[in-house]
């Protein structure tokens, strides 16, 4: 093994799965056309070395893809690209499973070839959790969410056992051990799992603090929306968040365009609750819009100072007390506006 690969061992990492672990990592990497020796990355994931194409064919017939994250070090290897395209086609992949390097990496290049491969790890980490989500909140029974947050959690960290900590256990709410952490999603009723680590594993506290901010989801939730059907409907909202278009607010209620069809639904909701809890993925335009902001399209800046945004072949108008704080988070629009009028004659 390289100093360099030496030193990558020794750096904290902010990922890392034991090699003692029972259970296989919930993703594992695939570097093709380059030698995992060259950079010590198996010592805190699990990182296969795939030298040509048809080992990687093998590969993909053989496993299951939604475990797995290709990394080509190879890019100007037209094989492997067409390959990897055909796949991505036919549905076997999808197009962010694979990253491309720009050129073959060298040894002195492992700390930017494990950035990469971390980057891709929480970005799986966060999808799963914002399911897991969804999933808490359509569900009424703690030990449904137990179980729930349970496999998450075994998932993610090198376990030795789990107790759970629910409503009309003697004791409840449990003084957890010193030994243990607690992952608590619930407060009201207490809902919490007690986790003993087999392993000391850098991600467990960054997990944790993200189960807290789950809790604060959860219980907002809980307060606004007490109606079972509510909670039911933004936990698909949630789960089809992707194919919100836009919604629009009208007293107690609130229509759905979705971005892949014609089709729109009408739910008994208020706008404004819907933010509260989608606030991560919608954007507040107007009080009475709420839009997907990977689905704008642009903005244009009217004579009288107005802005509207390009939603499809939807324009959806800019409220005044929402316009500056936009032009802050989503500043890329408005850029839009302004080359819009330098162009017009």
């Amino acid at each position: 093994m390289t100093i360099l690969a030496h030193n990558l061992a020794d750096a904290p990492s902010f990922w890392q799965w034991p090699r003692s672990a029972y259970r296989p990592a919930p993703i594992t990497i695939w570097l093709v056309g380059a030698s995992t020796d060259l950079f010590g990355t198996e010592l805190q994931w699990p990182v296969v070395s795939i030298p040509d194409l048809p080992t990687l064919r093998e590969r993909v017939m053989n496993s299951d893809m939604n475990e797995v994250l290709i990394i080509l070090a190879q890019p100007q290897d037209k094989g492997f690209i067409a390959q990897l395209d055909d796949w991505v086609a036919k549905k076997r992949l999808v197009a962010n499973q694979w990253i491309t390097l720009p050129h073959p990496p060298q040894a002195g290049e492992s700390s930017l070839l494990w950035t990469l491969i971390t980057q891709a790890i929480e970005r799986r980490f966060e999808l799963e959790m914002s399911a897991l989500e969804a999933q808490l909140i359509r569900s009424h029974q703690p030990a449904e969410q137990a179980r729930l947050c349970a496999e998450f959690v075994s998932r993610w960290l090198h376990v030795a056992r789990i107790e759970f900590d629910l409503p009309g256990q003697p004791g409840n709410p449990k003084k957890a051990p010193p030994d243990a952490m607690v992952f608590c999603w619930q407060t009201v009723p207490h809902c919490a799992l007690s986790v003993y680590l087999a392993s000391e594993q850098p991600q467990a506290a960054w997990i944790q603090s993200r189960f807290e901010a789950l809790k604060q989801t959860q219980v907002a939730c809980r307060q606004s929306f007490p109606n079972i059907q509510q909670a039911g409907y933004l936990g698909r909202l949630h789960e089809q968040s992707h194919r919100i278009l836009y919604l629009v607010g009208a007293n107690q209620y609130c229509e759905v365009v979705w971005a892949d069809t014609a089709r729109t639904e009408l739910f008994s909701m208020p706008l404004k609750m819907v933010h509260r809890y989608m606030h991560k993925e919608l954007v507040q335009v107007h009080r009475s819009y709420l839009v997907n902001p990977d689905r704008v399209q642009g903005a244009r800046r009217k004579r009288n100072g107005r802005v509207e945004l390009f939603l499809h072949l939807t324009r959806i108008p800019v409220g005044d007390t929402y316009k500056q704080a936009l032009e802050d988070s989503h500043f890329h629009w408005f850029e839009r506006a302004e080359s819009s009028i330098k162009k017009a004659p």
